[in-house]
């Protein structure tokens, strides 16, 4: 599930994610957290 969460996410980033380190997964997971609460506030 994370996986492809952070697959959707390489599209925006100029690393891919099977590529990146743990550290730069796990940002991009806050980064969709973020936006999850952004949209549901919304």
């Amino acid at each position: 599930m994370r996986i492809a969460l952070a697959r959707r996410m390489s599209r925006l980033e100029v690393t891919p994610t099977d590529a990146a380190p743990p550290m730069a997964i796990q940002h991009a997971g806050q980064m969709m957290k973020r936006r999850i609460t952004e949209f549901a506030s919304a």
